[in-house]
């Protein structure tokens, strides 16, 4: 099957059209012209001319689905869904029809519908390995777990070639708390593909979870030398060095990932709470109110401002700060231990 909609590369199918001997086109020329319209970009032709065919032959599921595709590209979901609904309607075992229209429904956050199209295609090419990594994906983004590694699962025993899939698979079982067998698909991943970052960076939050700080680390720094450009992985390094109490290299990352994203709040967030850790109290307060500027909705920093203020025995201005936080954040943690412990102080 042509996967031909969103993620994959659009394939244009040309039609032999004949043409009446008065000039006039039948429906196989239009979609001959909307097919060349495609090519050249021209979408507005592309939907008028398939809009034609559809009319001369208004049983043509392909000009439904195609004419489907062009919506979708534009960000017309609901007149995309409706050619692909009428697609299917003509040609019920369309499978780039479900296919296609599983996507338009993704797009939209339709994860459910996504996934029962797919499902449908997995019906009609049972043997398709990216059928499963793909529903498998959806089902990971809609916190399905076990649907999730079951896909994963099956694309490995169709490709175990495939690198995507240990990563995918680990990313579940993360995200189950199984954190070995997360490593372990990690592992694959990196084996299969030594230069693959995200699998090392993932990795390394992974043994970060687990207390492994060093190895941790080691990864993070392989993922930084592979995608020097990704911010979020020295945010992530950041974090390790800060949870062995290694502040002033916590400290740094933090700041080099604030050069390159100046307007992260959670950067500022996490340089704080290392200041905070070294008793740099103006610096990690500093860094909060930065956070909140940035952010005035960011329960974390308020109670991390807070903490910094009780530390310096402004009571009063912790206890704001706290009451701002439980106010966002009603049931955080976080923000009722330090309620409480002000509580306790009188304030």
């Amino acid at each position: 099957m042509k996967k031909s909609f969103f993620l994959l590369t659009l394939a244009v199918t040309l039609c032999t059209a004949p043409v009446f001997a008065g000039g006039g086109k039948d429906a196989a020329a239009y979609m001959e012209s909307a097919d060349a319209a495609v090519k050249r970009g021209d979408d507005k032709r592309a939907i008028a001319d398939y809009t034609r065919a559809i009319r001369l032959d208004p049983n043509n599921a392909d000009a439904y689905n195609s004419r489907g595709l062009r919506y979708a590209f534009g960000g017309d979901y609901e007149r995309a869904i409706a050619d692909f609904d009428q697609a299917i309607r003509l040609d019920p075992d369309n499978a780039d029809a479900y296919y296609n229209r599983g996507y338009a429904h993704y797009y939209q956050g339709g994860l459910d519908n996504a996934i029962s199209d797919l499902t449908q295609v997995i019906q009609r090419e049972p043997n398709d390995e990216d059928l499963y990594y793909r529903r498998g994906s959806i089902y990971l983004i809609n916190w399905n777990w076990d649907h999730a590694i079951a896909d994963f699962n099956q694309a490995i025993q169709l490709d175990p070639n495939n690198a995507d899939s240990y990563f995918q698979r680990g990313s579940a079982f993360h995200r189950k708390d199984d954190y070995d067998r997360a490593i372990a698909d990690f592992d694959q991943a990196i084996q299969l593909e030594a230069d693959n970052a995200k699998a090392y960076s993932y990795r390394g939050y992974v043994y970060d979870e687990k207390g492994e700080y060093e190895s941790a680390i080691a990864d993070f720094d392989q993922a930084i030398r592979l995608n020097p450009d990704n911010t979020f992985i020295y945010y992530y390094r950041a974090m390790a060095y800060y949870h062995q109490g290694n502040w002033d290299t916590a400290i740094d990352d933090f700041t080099q990932m604030i050069r390159l994203r100046p307007d992260d709040e959670d950067a500022y967030d996490g340089r704080g709470c290392a200041y905070l850790g070294k008793g740099e109290y103006d610096r990690a307060i500093a860094d909060f109110d930065q956070a909140i500027r940035l952010d005035p909705e960011f329960a974390s920093a308020y109670v991390n401002r807070g903490r910094a203020y009780r530390d310096i025995g402004n009571f009063s201005q912790a206890r704001a700060d706290v009451n701002q936080a439980l106010q966002l954040e009603p049931e955080s943690e976080q923000a009722q231990e330090l309620s409480a412990e002000l509580q306790q102080r009188g304030f």
